[in-house]
């Protein structure tokens, strides 16, 4: 067994430059709850056409899944997410731990987390790479492990919203790849959906230790973001994801 991890990883909080009063809000609550953190600038392209002509983004697949282009807000907040992980990458810890600054821990989110971690780095049968604190889900998952009492299960469609997520190195790494191999193609919520539910390496908490603070999303400007899909759109998206799920779930029964 390697040795045992008895500290939380440093919690990285994307923070846009104009967002004081989401960090003023966010930033009080971890330190009360005894979490360290600090911020991590969030990439914020200046103009649409800026974003839009990112190497990584793959305008013609997102037309295609989506019916419309990404916005400028949804590019920064992709880009966000994968500077992030680069960072924590960087530092060479086992894990990270990664919030929106709309993450507000929920009372024993310290202690959760300390046991979290502790598991993740030393169960090597645990096989996650990504647990999601923030939602929990039902469906599309099996119960995984109980540990100090903290319920988790295996997702093979994981839930939408990253506003908490805890990753060991092998799931940055896992996900910077998909990205390198597939380009920035939807959201970044749906395209770590699409990598997971490939490695069905990703599970959540039967009670979430981060709720979010429900403020307005920072992602989207008014105009910027067009919206309709056909069902036929939204099958052509969701498909493969079913599909991963499924196998991934059957497999392992």
């Amino acid at each position: 067994m390697g040795p045992i991890m008895t500290f939380i990883p440093v919690a990285r909080v994307i923070n846009l430059d104009r967002s004081t009063e989401r960090l003023a809000t966010c930033g009080p609550r971890l330190t009360a709850a005894g979490i360290y953190w600090q911020r991590h600038a969030a990439t914020a392209p200046t103009s649409l056409e800026e974003a839009l002509s990112h190497p990584l983004y793959r305008s013609a697949t997102m037309r295609k899944l989506h019916g419309r282009d990404m916005s400028r807000g949804e590019i920064g907040c992709f880009l966000s997410h994968m500077a992030a992980m680069k960072s924590a990458l960087a530092v060479g810890t086992p894990l990270a731990l990664i919030l929106e600054d709309d993450a507000l821990p929920f009372d024993g989110a310290k202690i959760a987390l300390e046991a979290l971690s502790h598991w993740l780095t030393n169960t090597p049968e645990a096989t996650v790479d990504w647990l999601h604190l923030s939602r929990s889900a039902e469906s599309w998952s099996r119960p995984l492990a109980t540990v100090s009492g903290f319920g988790i299960r295996r997702t093979y469609r994981p839930p939408w919203c990253l506003s908490a997520s805890l990753y060991t190195r092998k799931g940055m790494q896992d996900f910077l790849r998909h990205v390198d191999l597939y380009g920035m193609d939807r959201p970044v919520d749906v395209a770590l959906r699409v990598c997971f539910c490939r490695s069905a390496r990703a599970a959540v908490l039967d009670a979430p230790i981060f709720g979010e603070n429900g403020s307005e999303s920072t992602i989207d400007s008014a105009g910027e973001r067009p919206v309709g899909m056909t069902k036929i759109r939204q099958w052509r998206r969701k498909a493969p994801e079913y599909a991963f799920a499924a196998w991934n779930r059957w497999r392992s029964a």
